[in-house]
């Protein structure tokens, strides 16, 4: 009866069968439902899985847990330089520009023509107004990189410290 007085509130011998029953035989309102959090993500099994994930909460601004799972990169593929230049960026997002020259340093020093690393460097170098550096690593990634996505950036940075 409940049901059809909700579908049809208009229906008179169902509101009518309603009102004459007891209290106690009432129906009662169903309960609101509890929101539902979605379920927590599966972790990661492989260095791929943990980069994925590491750059998303990078690029979305999580630079903790973004730096937790680049962590747990290098745990799997020490010394990767992707994830050294991810823990760099991380810290250049952050402001820790000296942690985060560190971090470039160290993918640099695996292979030091990774053009993320040198940018990496020389925006960390600019922000701490080591502007010298900064020149030094913008022209570095122009030489490695002519026409990389950031050579625009490198140039007007470049002329900039002129």
């Amino acid at each position: 009866m409940a049901r059809i007085v909700q579908q049809c509130p208009t229906h008179r011998q169902a509101q009518q069968l309603l009102a004459d029953l007891p209290e106690k035989v009432k129906p009662q309102a169903p309960a609101p439902a509890l929101p539902v959090s979605p379920p927590a993500p599966k972790e990661p099994k492989s260095y791929e899985g943990w980069m994925n994930r590491a750059d998303a909460l990078q690029r979305k601004g999580s630079v903790k847990k973004a730096l937790q799972a680049y962590d747990r990169a290098l745990a799997l593929q020490a010394n990767d330089v992707e994830a050294l230049t991810g823990k760099g960026l991380c810290h250049l997002d952050a402001g820790s520009f000296l942690a985060a020259s560190n971090w470039f340093r160290r993918a640099l020093k695996k292979n030091n023509r990774f053009a993320d690393a040198i940018m990496g460097l020389a925006e960390a170098y600019r922000y701490s107004g080591r502007k010298q550096q900064a020149a030094k690593y913008y022209q570095r990634y122009l030489d490695v990189m002519p026409n990389g996505p950031e050579s625009a950036v490198a140039r007007r940075n470049l002329q900039d410290l002129k």
